[in-house]
């Protein structure tokens, strides 16, 4: 009872939001559709992890969100084979070889998905966009945080991964010039939220939700420890929140 319950209100949501989203393509609005589905899923991190070597591993009941975010996406571009899509999306190459070949900044692998023809960085088209510059070195300075990193001894490789993604271009939307930026924030873009915590580059991601003009964050949420659309519109997430300095927007390729 309590899953058709879910399940009717899923629908539901679905049936209230699409019609406000005019002029939305249908491949984001699918992205939206497919998150929808785990909504109420616990969060939890490290579910991916494997302890003996790297695999690849596939979970559909809990949900960090970047993994959240590579389901749904997933299930978008291939319904029928989600978990062969996810061997692409998670691994450079789409290639299990050891620790370091799976993506693990979420700026080389939204580089990765750009190369693929899978996104488009749409960010340096909004009012407000200016360019930024990570300077990558968070997991090469912090190795006692990343286990399977030594166990396969690519500590070296994740230096020269960190030196490479350094040296390219993104662009970002502070929180202070949000405003003029929101309106041009569409349903099913992928909302990836910049950090003041040195060596990182993004500390967040999520799916914007538009209702009624107003973008909101569908996203495996660490602070409700589940799957959930923001309670407040994505300019007051941000706002409420003092490591996160801005946002990049990513769409889906048609």
């Amino acid at each position: 009872m309590g899953l058709m319950v879910k399940s009717i209100r899923v629908y539901l949501f679905i049936i209230l939001i699409l019609p406000v989203c005019t002029g939305q393509s249908s491949i984001n609005d699918s992205l939206v559709i497919s998150g929808m589905k785990f909504l109420g899923k616990p969060y939890r991190s490290g579910t991916i992890e494997s302890v003996d070597f790297e695999k690849c591993i596939i979970q559909d009941q809990f949900f960090d969100c970047y993994t959240f975010v590579e389901r749904a996406l997933a299930e978008t571009l291939d319904p029928k084979h989600p978990e062969d899509k996810i061997l692409q999306l998670r691994y450079r190459e789409g290639k299990v070889d050891g620790y370091c070949s799976r993506l693990h900044y979420l700026s080389d692998w939204l580089l990765t998905q750009i190369k693929n023809k899978v996104l488009k960085d749409v960010t340096f088209g909004i009012p407000g966009a200016t360019e930024i510059q990570f300077q990558l070195n968070f997991m090469s300075k912090h190795p006692q945080l990343y286990p399977a990193m030594l166990r396969d001894k690519c500590q070296d490789e994740i230096k020269s991964i960190e030196a490479e993604v350094s040296k390219r271009k993104f662009y970002s939307i502070s929180k202070s010039a949000l405003d003029p930026a929101l309106p041009y924030i569409k349903n099913g873009d992928l909302i990836a939220i910049t950090t003041h915590k040195k060596g990182l580059d993004f500390s967040h991601v999520g799916i914007a939700v538009v209702k009624n003009g107003v973008p909101y964050l569908l996203h495996a949420s660490s602070d409700q420890k589940k799957v959930t659309i923001s309670k407040n519109s994505l300019k007051e997430y941000l706002k409420r929140n003092r490591l996160q300095t801005g946002i990049a927007v990513f769409r889906l390729v048609e």
